[in-house]
């Protein structure tokens, strides 16, 4: 059986996040047409007393890589497809 391909893997370097949230605006837009972080399929948490930045991917996502593009500061990468059995 021939194996699927499904969106990117994304590798998130935290340290380089700088919280401009345009991973979230450019998600949302691309999904569900408006400029609305809180219904991105990526969430990035603001540091907090010391704490770093912390980026993930809901399970709505499908890994199209989107966030990734539009990153400026490198935080996500796209490091190859994702294989799905």
């Amino acid at each position: 059986m021939a194996e699927r391909m499904k969106g990117y893997n994304i590798l998130v370097d935290p340290e380089k996040c700088a919280s401009c949230l345009v991973c979230q605006m450019r998600c949302s837009l691309l999904y569900f047409g408006e400029f609305n972080p809180s219904k991105a399929f990526i969430e990035v948490q603001w540091p907090d007393q010391g704490v770093p930045n912390a980026v993930r991917f809901t399970e709505g996502c499908n890994y199209c890589g989107v966030c990734a593009r539009n990153c400026a500061y490198g935080a996500l990468t796209i490091t190859g497809r994702r294989k799905v059995s």
